[in-house]
């Protein structure tokens, strides 16, 4: 994996904008808005990728723990 987050704030940075580039990329969704399965059809690249980063994000720990 590219990039791979240290902190779970980094890995939501990183979501935030992969789904972004998607929002502008394809610019009014589709017939039913944005959804996961057009997401995938559309741009399997950016959905792999934010689904790795919502597997990975559950075990990197936050910056605000101590």
């Amino acid at each position: 994996m590219l990039n791979a987050p240290k902190t779970k704030e980094g890995c939501a940075r990183q979501m935030a904008l992969v789904l972004k580039l998607y929002r502008q990329d394809f610019a009014g969704g589709g017939s039913f808005g944005y959804d996961w399965p057009t997401f995938r059809l559309n741009a399997p690249a950016l959905y792999a990728r934010v689904r790795a980063l919502q597997a990975l994000y559950p075990h990197l720990p936050s910056r605000r723990a101590a």
